[in-house]
C-alpha cells in the first residue's frame, strides 16, 4: 500500500477522525465489490485494506454466522478502530500488516475483496499474485478502484484549485502506488494475467455522490482526506488558507441548495484464481 510509514502517521489518523463520513461515502461503492462476490453465506473470504472496519461489518452479514471474515491493514490506528468496531461479531478478525506479503500460513480463502486497497502495492503484479496464492482453486477475487482522476471530481476539484495557487506537483513516475494506478483498464487487465488470474472481467461504474455542504466539503476533502490535503500539509498558513479559501470559493459557485456533489468513476474488477 502507499508507504507504510505514511498510513501510520498523520494520513492514518486523519482517516480515523473522519470514518463516519468516509463510510457514509464510500460504503456504496464498497457494496459494488461485495455484490460482487455472489453468494458467499458459509464462506471465508478476506479483506484487503480494510480501513476501520465498514467493509468487515458488511461482510460479515453475508457470509452469515457460519462463514468468516479476515480483514487485514497496513495502519495500525485504523486497525485498533476496526478491531472495536467488530468485538460484536465472532466471525471477524483483524490483522496488522502489509497484504501483497502477508504471510497468512495455511489459510485459504474462497474470496478476496477489496475497496480502494490493492492500488497502493508496490509491485501490483506481485501482490495480487500473492493474494492469489492464498484464494481457493477457482476462488473469486472482486475490488473496485479508482478511474481516471479526470472522471473524479471529488480529487480533481480540489486539485485543480491548489494547481492555481501552488503549481502543479511534480510528475510521479508511471505504475507509481497511488490511488489512480488503475486508471487504465487494459493495463489493469493485464496485470491481474500477469499475476495468474483468469476470467478478468471488469466493469465502470459512474455515479455523481453527495459530498455534504461546503464546509463540510473544505474541511474533509481539502483538509483532511485527499490529495490536496498532502500537498497544504507542508505549506505554510497563508498558501494553506489561500489554498483553502479558493476551494470553498469554487464550491460554493457550484453547491445547489447549500450542497456539494461530485461525480465518481470506478472500476468494478473481478478475477479467479487457477
Amino acid at each position: 500500500m502507499t508507504l507504510a510509514s505514511d498510513w501510520n502517521g498523520e494520513t492514518g489518523e486523519r482517516w480515523v477522525r473522519n470514518q463516519e463520513d468516509l463510510d457514509a461515502w464510500l460504503r456504496p461503492i464498497g457494496a459494488l465489490a461485495i455484490e460482487r462476490l455472489g453468494d458467499v453465506s458459509g464462506r471465508t473470504v478476506l479483506d484487503v485494506g480494510c480501513g476501520c472496519g465498514a467493509t468487515l461489518i458488511d461482510l460479515a452479514e453475508a457470509v452469515g454466522p457460519t462463514g468468516s471474515v479476515l480483514g487485514i491493514d497496513v495502519s495500525r490506528s485504523m486497525v485498533e478502530r476496526a478491531r472495536a468496531r467488530v468485538t460484536h461479531l465472532p466471525a471477524v478478525e483483524v490483522v496488522l500488516g502489509d497484504a501483497q506479503k502477508y504471510d497468512f500460513g495455511a489459510r485459504r480463502f474462497d474470496a478476496v475483496m477489496s475497496r480502494f486497497g490493492v492500488m497502493f502495492f508496490d509491485d501490483t503484479v506481485a501482490g495480487l499474485g500473492h493474494l492469489a496464492s492464498f484464494l481457493a482453486p477457482g476462488g473469486l477475487m472482486s475490488f473496485v478502484c479508482w478511474q481516471g482522476l479526470e472522471h473524479n471530481e471529488w480529487a480533481s476539484v480540489p486539485i485543480a484549485v491548489a494547481n492555481e495557487i501552488l503549481g502543479p506537483p511534480e510528475p510521479k513516475p508511471p505504475g507509481e502506488p497511488g490511488p489512480f494506478r488503475f486508471a487504465d483498464d487494459a493495463e489493469m487487465r493485464a496485470t491481474l494475467e500477469r499475476a495468474g488470474l483468469v476470467d478478468v472481467r471488469i466493469d465502470g461504474v459512474v455515479d455523481s455522490r453527495p459530498a455534504g455542504d461546503v464546509e463540510h466539503v473544505v474541511e474533509v476533502f481539502g483538509r483532511q482526506v485527499g490529495p490536496v490535503s498532502r500537498r497544504i500539509h507542508d505549506v505554510d498558513d497563508e498558501l494553506r488558507h489561500a489554498v483553502l479559501g479558493s476551494l470553498r470559493t469554487t464550491l460554493t459557485a457550484r453547491a445547489v441548495d447549500g450542497m456539494v456533489a461530485f461525480s465518481t468513476a470506478v472500476w468494478c474488477v473481478t478475477a479467479r484464481s487457477r
